[in-house]
């Protein structure tokens, strides 16, 4: 089961990286977090600094968002091997070891093996565990582990490795620290209500039991001396142990200085001493009371409730029922995100603990007669709500039936849910593309893209915010830039304009097919030949005078039984110079060659003689109307009274996003119209 769970975890996510789509790789921020973040600290720059969230409020290394300190554990590895593969590979792996201690805990709970099997089986399909893997990399899914592990260590009373584990556990990630707080709170629990019934006794019986300040005395006497009572001293020790760590890195992060970090912005402090009213601001019930409900209650769906037969197991939801309830951001109560990882661990936890009371064996001989027919029926309702449980999760996976009409449902599931499962063309040539810029050098790139030059420690995304941020400085023209069709609007309006200055940028290299259209990498200041990586088609395009349609100073469109299409864009009799008459629909133009034929038709009107030696302009403008060629189309003579084809060669020297063919009238006439019957490309 695990090495299924880390096969089919480790392909989806792998998908997902490779689609390159905003509905695909919609994770893409958070991969280059870490990717950057892990190769900064490898290089001995500022530790785990990150671009991404350092443009986003300043914040410039990861430890400031989630002082996740135990990362540093991978940072050797990925010295070695700075790969996606290695981190998605090594999530995958995270997730699917955490079955580990749980079965040993449900095993242990039940006194039954299959039982174990079946608690171990239930999280890896579970629809919040395996949908947190298939979006990106984030350090949420190793958390079952961590805290699958404390729980069973403390379970079984080993509590010198459980705090170790826990110490672990609190520096891995900081909630932790407050969901470990109420493991203690469960394991302390049974304690406090004994002791609490003693009181009530006290109460109302004062003259047995010696009165309230006696029963007290003699509880915390048994409490600090009794045998039987260390398992309660452990776990208060533990709600110790959780506090100090909390407020450890909370000193950690309001202090970064003293550890060699960068300052925090003071929005982002939580001062110990008094609260802040911008970090609290979100704390006020602000969150879709709607959406909470529906997210808890088909997360226990999802476990068929059996958690509820022990209702103590509850505590361990309490801090994130808590939270969720109350956060303002939608993300953490939606299937399919990386934060179904936390929703997983007390869920699983006690459907741990309610399978082990679950009738699922044989009847017992010991139990009467009269009582076997019941337990029977019990015994067939428990094994019909866990085939539904195994049956239902499995059909939401990624590769199951009913993952996509999930994600088109008003439940609250992602919309990235369940993501590609198909690598999108030119992955490779993308990966290849990111060689070719040189470590240290200043890049900027679409966050989409990010993550295929992330180890650069200078690359950043574009748009996120000001560039001033940034630890280093950020020329107003960087050394490189990325620029695929659906970011090039994003980027300022200075380096807009210097990519198609030759005495600025030259293309470095581009990919001509992926799932963003063509991708092209710009180096300032380059004076070599142009890489194209991985196979390109010639671009054919034929368009009607119904694509071209009439603009400006074209009346409409009019019938041309002599054309191909049989009808034709029309002038009208008056025309003013610069009306334009047609324009092709957006297209990319790759590097190349091409060949653009129009075929005309020139009426005399008026008894004109002639026509002026350049009656239309072929104009072509790239993204957001920039010109990047002109033509002027010559005729010279009478207009004719036939069509004729007029035959232009274009030289595209750079990758032309949302390219554009256009004819414009060049002079004022009052003697003729022009009729257009089609434009075509070729290249």
């Amino acid at each position: 089961m695990i090495l299924a769970f880390f096969a089919v975890t480790f392909a989806t996510s792998w998908a997902s990286y490779a689609s390159i789509t905003p509905g695909g790789n919609g994770g893409a921020g958070d991969l280059s977090v870490m990717m950057q973040a892990l190769t900064s600290t490898s290089h001995g720059y500022i530790p785990f600094y990150e671009s991404p969230d350092c443009l986003d409020g300043g914040r410039c290394s990861f430890l400031l968002v989630h002082p996740a300190l135990a990362l540093y554990a991978l940072v050797p590895v990925y010295s070695v091997d700075p790969s996606v593969a290695l981190l998605l590979g090594a999530q995958s792996a995270g997730a699917a070891l955490a079955a580990v201690p749980l079965y040993l805990l449900a095993t242990g709970l039940s006194k039954s093996r299959w039982k174990g099997v079946i608690a171990a089986g239930v999280y890896l399909i579970f629809l919040p565990t395996i949908s947190s893997i298939d979006f990106s990399f984030h350090v949420e899914p190793f958390l079952p582990l961590e805290l699958f592990t404390v729980f069973w260590l403390w379970w079984r009373q080993h509590f010198w490795l459980g705090g170790i584990a826990t110490a672990v556990s609190i520096l891995t990630f900081d909630v932790n620290s407050v969901l470990i707080f109420f493991f203690g709170v469960f394991f302390l629990w049974p304690y406090f209500v004994s002791g609490a019934r003693q009181l009530v006794g006290a109460v109302r019986r004062p003259e047995s039991s010696g009165g309230i300040r006696d029963t007290l005395t003699r509880q915390l006497r048994s409490f600090f001396r009794g045998p039987g009572l260390r398992p309660a001293r452990a776990a208060v020790a533990l709600l110790v142990l959780c506090v100090a760590g909390y407020l450890f890195l909370r000193f950690f992060v309001e202090h970064s200085t003293l550890f060699g970090l960068p300052p925090v912005p003071a929005r982002f402090l939580l001062p110990l001493t008094r609260p802040n009213p911008q970090v609290h601001a979100g704390l006020a019930f602000g969150g879709s009371t709607t959406n909470w409900i529906l997210y808890w209650l088909l997360s226990f769906a999802l476990l068929g409730f059996v958690g509820l037969l022990v209702p103590r197991t509850l505590w361990l939801a309490v801090p994130w029922l808590a939270y969720t309830a109350v956060a303002t951001s939608p993300n953490y109560t939606m299937l399919g995100l990386h934060y179904g990882s936390i929703t997983a661990v007390p869920l699983v936890l006690g459907f741990a603990f309610g399978l082990a009371v679950l009738p699922l064996g044989r009847t017992p001989a010991s139990l009467p007669s009269k009582h076997r027919a019941r337990y029977r029926v019990k015994r067939a309702a428990a094994w019909s709500v866990l085939a539904a449980v195994i049956a239902v999760n499995l059909a939401l996976t990624p590769l199951g039936t009913l993952a996509g009409p999930l994600a088109q449902t008003t439940l609250p599931v992602a919309t990235n849910y369940p993501s590609s499962l198909h690598a999108g063309p030119g992955v490779k040539y993308l990966q290849q593309l990111g060689t070719l810029v040189p470590q240290y050098s200043v890049l900027a790139a679409p966050e989409l893209l990010l993550p295929f030059v992330a180890n650069d420690i200078y690359a950043y995304p574009y748009p996120l915010g000001a560039t001033n941020n940034l630890p280093f400085t950020v020329p107003t023209l960087p050394e490189y830039v990325i620029v695929d069709s659906t970011a090039l609007g994003s980027l300022t309006t200075p380096i807009q304009e210097a990519l198609y200055n030759a005495s600025e940028y030259q293309v470095r290299a581009f990919v001509a097919e992926t799932s963003v259209g063509p991708v092209t990498l710009f180096e300032k200041g380059y004076t070599g030949a142009v890489e194209p990586l991985g196979p390109s088609s010639p671009f054919t395009a034929a368009y009607s005078p119904q694509q071209i349609k009439p603009h400006g100073n074209a009346t409409g469109i009019v019938n041309a039984p002599k054309t191909p299409y049989g009808s034709a864009v029309e002038s009208k009799k008056t025309s003013t110079a610069g009306d334009m008459l047609f324009a092709t629909p957006s297209a990319i133009l790759l590097p190349g060659s091409y060949t653009i034929e129009i075929q005309l038709w020139v009426d005399q009107l008026n008894n004109s003689s002639s026509l002026d030696p350049a009656f239309l302009q072929l104009n072509s403008t790239g993204y957001d109307g920039f010109p990047l060629f002109s033509e002027s189309l010559l005729y010279h003579g009478s207009p004719t009274a036939s069509w004729f084809n007029v035959t232009v060669r274009l030289n595209v020297v750079v990758p032309v996003y949302e390219g554009q063919i256009s004819g414009v009238l060049t002079t004022s006439h009052n003697g003729y119209q022009v009729q257009c019957a089609g434009v075509s490309i070729e290249g």
